[in-house]
């Protein structure tokens, strides 16, 4: 090709290359007008300007517990020594003159330069929300113990999600997310607490469900207690350091997300109290009309998949066919009566808890990579007496915690069907009656069964 030719081929390509730009530019820009903005239709107020203070804080919102001069805030203050900007634990614990309830809370902390002792024995102090609540504080850094008791863990409940312990004697930091329970006037737990914990920033405590009070001696219970309570580090015996704490109260709506979303499918999947819930005057009908008439604009539908019998290996075998085949974006998840009920005289007819345990986990996993969330129920009750004699109680007792346990693990909402009826018919079954308050023969729900699932539900679906 001679050189002139050359040239006019470049510039040819040139100009093909621009109109070629120039066309596409126009295409995507008249494709962009033809697109209609998604609007969702919720007036929002507009957040409030909050100025973030200097790393660690605290922001211009925060109410200063401790600022490295005095504990003038707190019950027990005098008692500890204040030095050098910070606080050490001498002799008893300290609690606030103020209540607070659902609040961000920030901690820096230091265990003793010195190592003395090990496991428990180092560096060992807590922070409890509400006085309740502990979350451990614990020289844990090269130093053994048991795994929901080291740093970072709800005590007795939930180890931490790592380890991001610092050196002894170094600063370390907890930033908390609470959300407290909320009881009715009688007591009735209405919704259970939650927390969200980072340590040096990382995070190891992620929406935590607390399945009640933190104790050494006893299991985790709930006991009722107004909204706002006063917070509590403890002295359990160790010179343990306190800096720059602060705390910024949450409001009621930020606490309590709604979970459901315009255009949601809901698919109750279950046994035979689901496969009734869908009838007349059953939980899945009441949740239906519920929502019809408290979101009319939100368009939601809700389907049953409950069938009489059915086992956690019954879900498995049928959830592509009854539940993903309708495209859930939300599915909840009512098992275990059978797991257990069928079982009682043949251990081979019931199942074994460790298929159980995977089931679940396999239902769940399926659920979610066909891009719907969950919501697991622990199994209600087989039986209404209050003083634990119903003869499978110790049994179903097992089972909801393996359901508790596999929510932890796959971090997905739990509604603990099985806590809020024994909680119930503490009050509602004076006569300590194996029937009819909640159920018309031990285990399907009666008329009175149906609203209370119902309202539980709706509840830990944020309505």
């Amino acid at each position: 090709m001679r050189g002139v030719d050359v040239l006019r081929w470049a510039s040819y390509k040139k100009n093909v290359a621009g109109f070629a730009g120039l066309f596409c530019l126009c295409t995507v820009m008249a494709g962009a007008a033809l697109v209609e903005e998604f609007k969702s239709g919720i007036n929002w107020p507009e957040p409030k300007i909050v100025n973030p203070g200097p790393i660690g804080g605290p922001p211009s919102d925060a109410t200063v517990l401790f600022d490295g001069k005095d504990l003038s805030q707190w019950e027990g203050g005098d008692q500890w020594e204040i030095k050098d900007g910070y606080a050490v634990a001498r002799g008893t614990g300290i609690t606030t003159k103020q209540p607070f309830g659902d609040c961000q809370l920030h901690v820096e902390w230091a265990s003793p330069s010195e190592v003395s002792g090990s496991g428990q024995g180092r560096g060992n102090s807590g922070v409890y929300l509400m006085g309740k609540y502990e979350l451990q504080v614990l020289d844990s850094f090269e130093n053994v113990t048991y795994f929901d008791g080291q740093a970072g863990a709800i005590y007795k409940q939930r180890p931490p999600l790592v380890n991001a312990s610092r050196p002894p004697g170094e600063w370390q930091a907890y930033d908390i997310v609470f959300q407290g329970p909320r009881f009715d006037e009688q007591g009735k737990l209405l919704r259970p607490g939650y927390m969200t914990v980072l340590h040096n920033g990382v995070l190891i405590q992620n929406h935590t469900r607390l399945l009640g009070g933190t104790f050494y001696e006893r299991p985790p219970q709930y006991e009722p207690h107004p909204d706002k309570l006063p917070i509590h580090i403890q002295f359990h015996g160790n010179p343990v350091r306190y800096r720059n704490l602060w705390i910024r109260e949450l409001p009621e709506e930020a606490a309590v997300p709604r979970m459901l979303r315009k255009g949601e499918r809901i698919v109750f999947l279950g046994d035979s109290i689901t496969q009734a819930g869908a009838g007349p005057n059953g939980y899945v009908t009441m949740i239906r009309t519920a929502l019809t008439e408290k979101r009319p604009d939100f368009n939601i539908e809700v389907l049953g998949a409950g069938i009489s019998g059915n086992k956690v290996p019954d879900l498995q075998r049928r959830l592509e066919a009854d539940v993903l085949a309708k495209q859930p974006s939300l599915v909840v998840i009512y098992i275990g009566i059978n797991d257990v009920w069928h079982g009682e005289t043949d251990p081979a007819r019931g199942t074994f808890p460790e298929l159980f345990a995977g089931g679940l986990r396999d239902v769940i996993d399926r659920c979610r990579l066909a891009g719907a969330r969950v919501v697991l129920c622990t199994p209600s009750v087989i039986g209404e007496k209050t003083d634990g004699m119903n003869p499978l109680d110790g049994k179903l007792d097992e089972y909801a915690g393996i359901s508790r346990k596999v929510a932890r693990q796959r971090n997905v909402e739990l509604c603990d069907l099985r806590a809020a009826f024994l909680a119930h018919l503490k009050t509602a079954n004076p006569e300590n009656k194996d029937q009819g308050v909640l159920t018309s023969d031990r285990v399907h729900l009666n008329e009175q069964g149906n609203r209370f699932v119902a309202e539980t539900l709706l509840k830990c679906l944020g309505e």
